[in-house]
């Protein structure tokens, strides 16, 4: 009896070494960072949390942020911001929301109406509750569609859209507490999951992910960043019901958070956190810098992938999204202050 007691403890002694192990593994602390660096980089401040970037047209669409006051001050708002690349000026401005209640923005979405009018998605984390407030970008204002909210939106991250009323939703964790948050990123126990929007309800879908976190949707397929599990979920829409099928986990080596996708370079841009220690001392003082990293992802092709953009922190720490527009390529990150425009353009290319 007395033997067989000790091998129980030290099976669980293995087994709790050996996840931990794991854990830090998969954190990137005995990893290497690939230095790949891109010409000509400019850092734009006065964007604070730039979590998310997307483009429409000649516009890009900024959400900002102020993620880690908001910890601490419930007031503290966050703003949409866009940049019409084909002005003069290129400035970047700042969209009044009419809301009747706070508005902190995380993820977000664009889909193409018609000529005049872009249809804007945004994870709303409002002081009462996460909300999917839906836009209407028309002469470079914003006009209130609709606000949606349901009991199973909340930790809601990012947005894919089918068209203008119907969309997915990723909701990267299951449970609400920081402590439950927390059990679910050390136990790896996924929790997080899906929402599907059909125009008119949401409804939850089946499946226990690590962190579900950025989406896009190319053509028929819904790829899905899975953060804790390194990996991109892919799967083929069944647009009548909203639902999934075929649904594989692509292994991708680093922890992906937001991704986009190219359709003329036929890549999958995402920006990846290869040490996820470092993110987490990072989001609790932006001073303590955490390196970031871009993949470039062929879906078509096994999801191949080799880093596009890294660095070791500076000038840009934990990077979370990058997309190209013509020869330059824009990034964001969760914590810092601005937006990285790095020129792609070879030395000595005519313009």
């Amino acid at each position: 009896m007395k033997r067989s007691k000790i091998l129980i403890l030290f099976i669980i002694f293995v087994a709790v070494f050996g996840h931990f192990l794991k854990l830090v593994i998969d954190a990137g602390l005995f990893s290497s960072l690939e230095k790949v660096s891109l010409e000509n980089c400019e850092l734009e401040t006065g964007l604070q949390g730039a979590e998310d970037i997307e483009k429409m047209g000649p516009y890009l669409f900024i959400s900002s942020n102020w993620h880690q006051p908001l910890f601490k001050d419930p007031n503290q708002s966050g703003a949409l911001f866009y940049k019409n690349l084909e002005s003069e000026k290129q400035e970047t401005v700042k969209l009044e929301v009419d809301l009747p209640r706070s508005f902190k923005p995380h993820g977000i979405e664009v889909f193409r109406i018609d000529d005049k009018t872009i249809r804007l998605f945004v994870v709303n984390h409002s002081n009462q509750g996460d909300f999917i407030e839906i836009f209407d970008f028309v002469d470079e204002k914003l006009n209130l569609v609709k606000s949606l909210s349901h009991p199973d939106l909340f930790n809601a991250n990012d947005i894919g859209a089918l068209d203008g009323d119907r969309f997915f939703v990723s909701i990267d964790h299951g449970y609400q507490s920081h402590l439950g948050k927390l059990f679910e990123d050390l136990s790896r126990f996924g929790r997080g999951y899906l929402m599907a929007y059909d125009g008119k309800k949401f409804k939850k879908l089946n499946g226990h992910y690590a962190f579900p976190n950025g989406i896009e949707i190319v053509g028929d397929q819904i790829l899905v960043a899975l953060m804790l599990e390194r990996s991109i979920l892919s799967a083929t829409i069944e647009v009548n019901s909203m639902s999934l099928i075929g649904i594989e986990k692509n292994f991708i080596g680093f922890g992906p958070d937001n991704i986009n996708w190219d359709s003329d370079r036929g890549k999958l841009y995402a920006g990846t956190h290869p040490k996820v220690l470092n993110l987490l001392l990072h989001s609790k003082d932006a001073k303590k810098n955490s390196p970031s990293q871009v993949l470039e992802i062929n879906i078509h092709n096994n999801y191949e992938s080799k880093v596009f953009y890294s660095n070791e922190g500076k000038p840009l720490s934990a990077i979370s999204v990058g997309l190209f527009y013509g020869d330059h390529f824009y990034m964001g990150s969760i914590y810092n202050d601005g937006i990285l425009k790095c020129s792609t353009k070879d030395e000595g290319e005519p313009e």
